[in-house]
């Protein structure tokens, strides 16, 4: 599978985060992990337009880190898999639940931001675009490295 593209941005007490299907890189998740664990915001709401491919080290810093500092967390995927372990995680005692993409705006209830939908929104519709963006130069790119493989 290839590599997500995952970018995400802060706008006061939330950090929003658009991520393609993938792996996660060692890097990227190092900086994103950095941000995720500043405790400067108090709401995370992740968009996956897929499944977001971690590694059980990964999934760990992650727990760790929504233990630590109690960030309410909302993830947005139509992916049954991601949702599941969404709620797995809920259960071992993290602030976190999934909601489809239709349900944009019960999970921005949920996290009791639907007050700030409008910049929210354009966060995530700007952040879509650029992980769109950068995904498909790198299709383009594999793709013209396997044609002039063959």
């Amino acid at each position: 599978m290839a590599e997500c593209v995952f970018k995400w941005v802060k706008d006061g007490d939330v950090m929003i985060g658009v991520n393609t299907p993938g792996k996660i890189s060692d890097e990227v998740w190092s900086a994103f992990m950095a941000d995720f664990a500043a405790n400067d915001y108090k709401t995370y709401i992740g968009c996956s337009l897929g499944i977001l491919e971690v590694s059980s080290t990964q999934r760990k810093e992650a727990a760790t880190i929504l233990h630590d500092n109690g960030v309410g967390v909302v993830v947005i995927t139509d992916e049954v898999l991601v949702r599941g372990i969404v709620t797995a995680v809920s259960w071992l005692g993290a602030n976190v639940k999934s909601f489809p993409w239709r349900e944009f705006d019960r999970a921005l209830q949920y996290a009791e931001c639907e007050d700030r939908k409008a910049e929210i929104l354009a966060h995530v519709d700007r952040l879509r675009e650029q992980v769109k963006a950068i995904d498909e130069q790198q299709r383009k790119k594999r793709r013209e490295q396997r044609h002039l493989g063959s």
